[in-house]
C-alpha cells in the first residue's frame, strides 16, 4: 500500500521547497498612519500565504482572500 499525503511533497526532490525571502525585521509607523507588512516567497507552488491576528487567534487573508471583517485590513497581491 503505497499512500501519500501533501506533506510529502516537501520531501519530493523535484518539489521546491516554499523559501521566506528577506524582508525588514521590524516595521515602525506611526499611530494611524499605514503599516506596509511585505511577505514575498520564492517557491509557492500550490501553497498559499495565510497572515493571522495571533492574539486574537483568526486569520486576516489566506492566500488572495481576505477574511478579516476590518476595513483597517487590506491585501495588495502582486
Amino acid at each position: 500500500l503505497n499512500v501519500r499525503s501533501s506533506h510529502d511533497d516537501f520531501l519530493d526532490e523535484n518539489v521546491p521547497i516554499p523559501e521566506f525571502l528577506p524582508g525588514a525585521a521590524n516595521i515602525t509607523v506611526r499611530e494611524g498612519d499605514v503599516a506596509i507588512l511585505p511577505c514575498a516567497v520564492r517557491n509557492l507552488g500550490t501553497k498559499q500565504v495565510a497572515w493571522r491576528h495571533v492574539e486574537a487567534d483568526r486569520f486576516l487573508t489566506i492566500g488572495t482572500m481576505t477574511w478579516a471583517d476590518d476595513n483597517n485590513v487590506s491585501m495588495d497581491h502582486s
